[in-house]
């Protein structure tokens, strides 16, 4: 999965680079030409975040006029994005006024990135993540809800991009590889005769329509996997009823699976986001992201690091707190979203809690 998505990132690199050499003499990109350069990295988003492919290509076609604006040229910003929050470079752009800020970025695929991370971090976008990830209506309506554009006819111009170009195959493909990944599964859980004599708890690798995440695969040996892992520690033994049995092995860590159903690793002293990326073959700003911590975070020993997105809502209702308990730690426990769980509970970062509190865990 992660070669794919290298080779998919250099085809993108180069296809971008080519366009840029059109622009540059004064051709400008066709939108059939736009959507074939960036299509992967839609792709790749909807995976690893939830949005549907066909509304960050449509999103990116319209406020880059197919990636021919001054802003998109100049800035590498696709997305029309302003400046609110941002310590990055800057380009200045008359919009709805006149000389207003926007964020610059050295690459175009930060943009894209960028605009991902918008979405799925800021609580009024929050609601559209309840959409499934093939109902691009639901979601160009909900973007012109939340307030991402003024123009009140900006869902029916998504929703002409989309269908006119038939985006909304390209959403198929991606769903089309969860459906893939279950037939296979089923296949080779039928077909194992060992199955019925040491059972494992085998985890699909379908792509969950509620919250699409990029797929971690470890390669092992054959016996290693259909050995039951047994606990080599006591704290492992006394491990809470919310972990699943080990569902693959690294080198050095074993990946399991939360009741909240998101594959997570046990940290080593002083491990780091970075460590734990290196050893993984992730990116170290997935390790932050996922687990609501900085770059310079230190996990605890034992201490549980996500290696997918925490969910929009736990298994459970709600949760009392207990002595000394935080919120990110009730975040990590429960396998929720921080920034859901504060939303809930009318709760800020800073905001304490104590013990006693009782926390929703879903929306009330």
């Amino acid at each position: 999965m992660v070669f794919r998505y290298l080779n998919n990132i250099r085809l993108g690199l180069v296809l971008a680079a080519n366009l840029l050499v059109l622009v540059s003499y004064g051709q400008k990109i066709t939108r059939a030409e736009y959507i074939a350069t960036w299509k992967e990295t839609a792709q790749q988003s909807m995976r690893a975040h939830g949005i549907p492919a066909s509304i960050t290509l449509a999103q990116a076609c319209l406020e880059s006029a197919d990636g021919n604006s001054d802003l998109a040229v100049r800035g590498k910003n696709h997305f029309g994005i302003k400046c609110h929050g941002w310590d990055g470079k800057k380009i200045y752009h008359d919009d709805d006024k006149k000389h207003e800020c926007f964020r610059k970025y050295k690459r175009a695929e930060q943009s894209f990135e960028d605009h991902a991370t918008f979405l799925s971090e800021r609580s009024r976008y929050a609601f559209l993540f309840e959409f499934d990830t093939d109902d691009y209506k639901r979601w160009a309506k909900g973007l012109k809800k939340a307030g991402y554009a003024t123009n009140p006819k900006y869902p029916a111009l998504l929703i002409k991009i989309i269908e006119d170009n038939n985006l909304a195959a390209i959403d198929a493909e991606v769903m089309a590889e969860g459906k893939r990944n279950r037939r296979k599964d089923k296949k080779e859980e039928q077909a194992d005769p060992i199955a019925e004599e040491a059972p494992i708890k085998e985890i699909s690798k379908e792509v969950i329509k509620e919250d699409i995440e990029e797929e971690i695969t470890v390669e092992e040996p054959e016996a290693q996997l259909l050995e039951k892992p047994k606990p080599t520690t006591e704290k492992e033994q006394k491990k809470p009823v919310e972990f699943s049995e080990t569902i693959d092995v690294t080198v050095g860590k074993k990946i399991m699976l939360h009741k909240n159903n998101v594959k997570f690793v046990l940290a080593a002293a002083g491990d780091t986001p970075a460590s734990i990326a290196e050893e993984l073959n992730l990116g170290a700003w997935q390790i932050e992201k996922y687990n609501d911590v900085d770059e310079n975070w230190q996990f605890k020993e034992d201490a549980v690091v996500f290696i997918q997105p925490k969910r929009n809502k736990a298994k459970e209702p709600t949760h009392r707190v207990s002595d000394g308990e935080t919120l990110w730690d009730i975040s990590q426990e429960h396998a929720i979203r921080l920034d859901k769980l504060m939303e809930y509970n009318m709760l800020t970062s800073r905001s304490a809690v104590q013990a006693g509190d009782q926390l929703f865990l879903r929306k009330p």
